[in-house]
Parts: C-alpha cells; sequence; structure tokens
C-alpha cells in the first residue's frame, strides 16, 4: 500500500501543480456556465456590488432614489461567487479568483486521495490500483479550477462533510 499511496500522492502533487500554473495564467479561460459565477465573484471582490453584467438574470431598480439606475443581480447559486469574492477581496483580480478556485480543487484532491488510500487495504491488486489513479485524474478534469462552476466547492464541502462524519 505504501507504494500505491507514494503513487497516489505523487500524482495529486502534479496535478495540483498543473491546476495552480493554469490559474495563475488565467488558462483555460473562463466557459460555459462561469459567465454566471466568475464575475460576480470579480465584482464583488472589487467592491463593486454583486452584479453580473455578462448575463441576464432579472433587472431590479433601487439604486438612486428616482429609480434612474438598474442593475442586474445574481440570485443563480449564489455561496460560490460570494465565497470566492470575499476571499478575493485580499488582492482583487481575475487572477486571484482562478487561484482561489484552484486552490479548492487542490483541497478537494488531496481529501479525495486520503479517502482512496483509507479505503483500499494493503493488498489491492493492480487492476483495483490502476482504476483508483485514473479516477484521480478524471476527478482533477473535472475539477478544473477555471472552469469557475460550484461544484468545485460542492465537491470540497462533500469531502470535508463525509471526513466529519467518520
Amino acid at each position: 500500500m505504501n507504494k500505491f499511496k507514494f503513487q497516489l500522492y505523487l500524482l495529486i502533487t502534479i496535478i495540483s501543480i498543473i491546476l495552480i500554473t493554469f490559474a495563475i495564467n488565467v488558462f483555460p479561460t473562463t466557459g460555459t456556465d462561469s459567465r454566471v459565477f466568475i464575475p460576480p465573484a470579480l465584482f464583488y471582490s472589487k467592491g463593486l456590488g454583486f452584479v453580473n453584467p455578462l448575463y441576464n438574470l432579472t433587472f431590479l431598480k433601487g439604486l438612486y432614489k428616482d429609480n434612474s439606475q438598474f442593475f442586474q443581480f445574481n440570485y443563480y447559486v449564489p455561496l460560490f461567487p460570494l465565497l470566492t469574492g470575499a476571499i478575493g477581496k485580499i488582492h482583487p483580480g481575475i487572477k486571484t479568483i482562478f487561484l482561489i478556485c484552484s486552490l479548492f480543487s487542490v483541497t478537494s484532491l488531496i481529501l479525495y486521495g486520503k479517502v482512496i488510500v483509507s479505503s483500499l487495504s494493503a493488498k489491492t491488486n493492480i487492476k483495483i490500483t490502476i482504476l483508483a489513479l485514473l479516477s484521480t485524474v478524471y476527478i482533477a478534469t473535472y475539477l478544473l479550477p477555471t472552469v469557475g462552476r460550484p461544484e468545485v466547492l460542492s465537491s470540497l464541502l462533500a469531502f470535508i462533510v463525509r471526513k466529519k462524519a467518520r
């Protein structure tokens, strides 16, 4: 099991370095549904409110007494952008938001590795070992930090809850 543990944590380390490198270089760029989550986090981190000019969700009146200013309020899964934006206030910017998502992913991968190591016995056959290593790669590609979707946070919370339940 020690050899497998070493291989798994080596793989997680390599993937973590790649994820953090991608986040620092803001690559790959956000796409798909991340336009719902990344802009509000960025605007919130910069102190510009919880708005998203890229996604027409709803218009609310009320910034000024005469209701002359409309703004877009993003209420769609607000915890992820609010948390990411609040942490991003340390150094507001898109790289910070991407790095936060990356750190969520790295933490999830480490916790996933701990679950795998604790679940397998010392005499696990080679097929299960390969499957566990491939599952780690699959999880890493699913948890890419720059996609900017809340699954990164929800998977981290699921691992934390599982850890606490034991």
